[in-house]
């Protein structure tokens, strides 16, 4: 089955997960800029997030627009067609992988904000210094594939000159990236772990990390999809479904965080921080030890 069959439900896929994030995003800013009014590099890094999974949206609508996501296969689109169609992956991909740099950004400049220590924060200032270094070389080789740019998609260019990356590029970027997740999800892990919270704390974290530690499974499946496409660019529509997947549920995990205010202030019980009062009498009444 060629990718292209399911352009149409591929896109009301990924505009369902845009707008799962956009309420996400947009509850996170609410709590830090209207409530806390601490908004921070942070929150611009998942702004621009969020604006380059709008951006792969509306490319993805802009392809099923044009008849690109009819039943059939790339080898039956017009040369005009295939133009049209490898443009718009190219600048896909850039998007996408952008958005998926910014994200990991996000969380880690988040985290610098939680962490007071040092260790953690070195590690931290690591991390960021690596993803910086791994969106640089994502921004590279995405814009500069070929010379001229042009020539990405235009293959009859006369004076065409392309890196010979294969498919190989697409399979270590996404290892990175996954090995990146992994490493952004155990960070916090021996800060959290040892921490006395009530249970109800607890489980709020554990279900941001649960979440978090989902991110890093869709990453390591589109490792997977990547591996066994092997170049066929109608290898099936698994990898855009779980690109969508990762790109806006790591949108939603870096804002959880940030929405623990907003969940007190309206439902206060969620996340008590203080004991029941007959516990506490009762712990009053007992007898201490001499």
């Amino acid at each position: 089955m060629a990718w292209t069959d399911g352009g149409p439900p591929l896109f009301a896929f990924s505009l369902v997960m845009l707008l799962l994030s956009t309420v996400a995003v947009t509850l996170r800013f609410v709590c830090r800029g209207y409530i806390l009014r601490v908004l921070g590099l942070s929150d611009l890094f998942i702004l621009l997030t969020l604006i380059c999974s709008l951006a792969h949206v509306c490319i993805l609508g802009i392809i099923v627009s044009r008849g690109l996501g009819l039943p059939k296969t790339i080898f039956e689109f017009t040369p005009d067609e295939r133009e049209f169609f490898f443009k718009m992956r190219c600048m896909s991909k850039l998007v996408v992988n952008l958005s998926i740099v910014m994200t990991k950004l996000s969380v880690l400049l988040l985290f610098l904000d939680i962490f007071l220590t040092a260790w953690p924060r070195r590690a931290t200032y690591v991390i960021i210094v690596l993803t910086a270094l791994f969106g640089v070389w994502i921004a590279v080789t995405n814009i500069f594939p070929c010379i001229p740019i042009d020539s990405s998609w235009k293959s009859e260019e006369p004076e065409r000159r392309c890196m010979d990356i294969g498919q190989g590029k697409s399979l270590t970027d996404a290892v990175v990236s996954f090995v990146l997740d992994m490493a952004i999800f155990c960070l916090p892990l021996p800060v959290v772990w040892p921490m006395t919270l009530p249970w109800r704390q607890k489980a709020w974290l554990y279900f941001a990390f649960a979440l978090g530690f989902f991110v890093c499974v869709a990453s390591a499946i589109r490792i997977v999809f990547v591996m066994t496409s092997a170049g066929d660019p109608n290898s099936g529509p698994g990898i855009p479904y779980w690109v969508a997947t990762e790109i806006n549920v790591a949108i939603v995990v870096a804002c959880i965080p940030t929405l623990r205010l907003l969940v007190v202030k309206i439902c206060p019980r969620m996340l008590e921080t203080t004991e029941p009062a007959s516990k506490t009498s009762n712990r009053r009444r007992s007898p201490q030890p001499e």
